[in-house]
């Protein structure tokens, strides 16, 4: 499957989540040059900085952490979406 990548414009780059496991996420993003760069904490634990890349295929959105050469996940959009923040997931 070939990806078009893309990039956001005029997103909030704060990240405050509580995850469906319990638990507590914060951190800040950036794009830099065609990467996603993020840092956070997850329960009080410094998780460091990983640039990622996203790429977008009709429905289909792959990430691929440590620009592009780390673990993908594969994720399928669905419209109209089922129910807020719900999708698959595949890894």
């Amino acid at each position: 499957m070939e990806f078009e990548q893309r990039q956001g414009h005029h997103l909030d780059p704060r990240q405050r989540r509580k995850l469906t496991s319990g638990k507590k996420f914060s951190g800040n993003w950036v794009w830099n040059k065609n990467f996603w760069c993020r840092n956070g904490i997850l329960d009080g634990k410094e998780l460091g900085t990983d640039c990622q890349i996203f790429e977008i295929d009709g429905t289909s959105v792959r990430m691929a952490r440590e620009k592009g050469k780390g673990s993908t996940t594969i994720y399928s959009l669905q419209y109209p979406a089922p129910a807020p923040n719900t999708f698959s997931c595949y890894t």
